[in-house]
């Protein structure tokens, strides 16, 4: 996981350094390129969360900091002639973690699944509930000048 952030990272960073001119360029051109660079709207999104739950039950309780969730979205957009009304579309992984004591139980109710405390009989390091999902992101995008 750890490997898939800075491999992320590091490209980002590769992309920004590549788009900058050489330092010969006039000072036009460096205008017109930051231009492009600002008005460029989304493309890669990065979400790095902590989560967690509410209204947990008494004796339970959650490990912010190994409860780390994060998603990545690639996005782009189209957007009318005057700039004004669009579509932002994308697609996306994200990763939600919760880590705590807690262990989900649907044996007294089949109909409802409750939340208890892991017994101290047990020994365990991490506990963590992981969820991931693909995520197909479309947006309505109106903007004012």
């Amino acid at each position: 996981m750890k490997k898939i952030i800075f491999s992320l990272f590091f490209l980002s960073i590769i992309q920004a350094h590549a788009r900058q001119d050489s330092p010969d360029s006039t000072s036009s051109s460096r205008k017109m390129s930051l231009s492009k660079i600002t008005h460029r709207q989304d493309g890669l999104l990065v979400h790095l969360t902590s989560d967690g739950w509410l209204k947990i039950p008494a004796g339970i309780s959650t490990k912010p900091l190994s409860s780390r969730g994060f998603s990545f979205y690639l996005m782009g957009e189209k957007m009318n002639s005057g700039g004004i009304i669009g579509v932002g579309y994308g697609l996306g992984i994200s990763s939600q973690n919760v880590a705590s004591n807690g262990v989900f139980d649907d044996r007294v109710d089949p109909g409802k699944t409750r939340l208890h405390a892991l017994p101290d009989s047990i020994d365990y390091d991490l506990n963590k509930l992981s969820l991931n999902y693909v995520d197909l992101n479309i947006e309505f995008r109106f903007r004012t000048k």
